[in-house]
Formats: C-alpha cells, structure tokens, sequence
C-alpha cells in the first residue's frame, strides 16, 4: 500500500515500509579518494609499531579532517592522530 507522499505503509498497521522509491543517505566517502592512504597496508594504521610511518603517511594528506570524524571513537591512526590503548609495563 502507498500513502500520498509515495512512501509503503503496512495495511496492518500503518507502519511504514522500506520502498524501492526511497532514498538511502548515506554520508559520501568520495573525500577517500584523494587519501594518501588509499592503497597502502591497512595494518600500518592500526598496529601501534608502525605508528610512526602511519602518521607520516598522513603528515600532508589533504583529507585529515573527514578521515579524523570517520576514525573518531576508533584506534589506530585516523586523520593525522593516533589512538592505541595503553600497553601493561612489566
């Protein structure tokens, strides 16, 4: 069933329906592929050893800030910064 906004409604309950005619927005990731990443091993990113060549990499990438938002609440490195959580000294 299709209301008058061309939008599924159930006829059950009147909850609407996923609709082939209904956009999906998803955030673009075009910004990608201008990275100075894009193409490298992705472990350099996320293995704390390798930080340093990760953020050389990133050093004077044009796309630091999406990059940083996308790895916010992640590890590794995202954006120019780094973020590993705390190794155990013994």
């Amino acid at each position: 069933m299709v209301d008058g906004r061309g939008a599924g409604v159930s006829a059950n309950r009147g909850v609407p329906q996923a609709s082939h005619r209904t956009p999906i927005r998803r955030a673009s990731l075009d910004w990608q592929e201008h990275a100075n990443c894009l193409g490298y091993r992705p472990e350099v990113f996320h293995d704390p050893d390798f930080a340093m060549e990760a953020l050389s990499v990133c050093r004077y990438c044009p796309v630091q800030e999406p990059c940083a938002t996308l790895g916010k609440g992640s590890t590794g490195v995202w954006g120019g910064r780094a973020k590993y959580p705390r190794r155990a000294h013994l």
